[in-house]
Formats: structure tokens, C-alpha cells, sequence
């Protein structure tokens, strides 16, 4: 039975993954967006709160004209990365995201999630902010 049930999920994927299916899965992330965009809105209206608004940041950031938000994670395609790639990211708005203080590239932000007390390497990470050029960067913290 684990078979037939392994087999029926690598064809549902492989079906939801199809070159044919691209349209239909941009419509549902795009739907999803829009109701995510829609929720937020409400419940900050109702919590009498501002949402982040992208042309203020990108404003507050010096950079007015970015039209690209790029979001650095910290797994293996990062090595892939290439010197103008960094050049062209530098160019618009980019938020690292947990463990990027152990690159060498400073993005605009340095976003990170609430971790327990104890998880001491997630706190040796933080502790990367120290860097020299970091702190003559002077990126945003958002903890999240």
C-alpha cells in the first residue's frame, strides 16, 4: 500500500509540477496574493494600524526606483550567486533572512523569526550583526 500511495503522490506532483499547468498555478498564486493583501488590509483596519508600504521603504532605503524585491535565504543556490548578481541585488531592495549575517553581502534588511531562549546558534548568528561592515551599513532589523 505505501507503494501505490508513494506512486499516486510523485504522479500528482509531477501533474501539479507540469510546463502546461504554469498559467493555472500563477492564477492561484496570484489569487492567494490578492486574498492575503485583502486580509492584512482588514485586520490592520480594524487593529488601527499602518501596513508596510513598499514605496516608503523603498524611499526610506534611498532607493525610490527599485522595482525589485529580492529575498536572500540561506541555502546551498546562494554559492551560486556571481559578483554583478550581488551588484544588480545591491541595486534594489533585499532582506536577508536568518542565517545571511554569514555571508558577505549586507542587504538592506535582516529579517529574522522568534526561535526559543535556548537555540544558541540562532543567536550566534544575530551576533554576526557586529561586523563592521554591517554596522556602517546600518541595515533595518525586522524580527518577524
Amino acid at each position: 500500500m505505501a507503494q501505490k500511495t508513494c506512486s499516486k503522490n510523485t504522479f500528482f506532483s509531477a501533474l501539479r509540477e507540469a510546463p502546461a499547468l504554469s498559467r493555472l498555478r500563477l492564477w492561484a498564486t496570484l489569487r492567494d496574493a490578492e486574498r492575503e493583501k485583502l486580509f492584512v488590509l482588514n485586520k490592520s483596519a480594524q487593529l488601527g494600524m499602518g501596513v508596510l508600504d513598499y514605496r516608503f521603504l523603498r524611499k526610506s532605503l534611498g532607493k525610490p526606483d527599485a522595482d525589485t524585491f529580492f529575498i536572500l535565504g540561506s541555502g546551498s543556490s546562494v554559492e551560486d550567486l556571481v559578483p554583478s548578481d550581488f551588484e544588480k541585488i545591491h541595486s534594489q531592495v533585499s532582506v536577508g533572512i536568518n542565517a545571511w549575517p554569514l555571508h558577505h553581502f549586507v542587504p538592506d534588511i535582516y529579517a529574522y523569526e522568534p526561535v526559543p531562549a535556548d537555540d544558541g546558534s540562532h543567536y550566534r548568528t544575530m551576533s554576526r550583526l557586529k561586523r563592521p561592515d554591517i554596522i556602517e551599513a546600518l541595515p533595518r532589523i525586522l524580527f518577524l
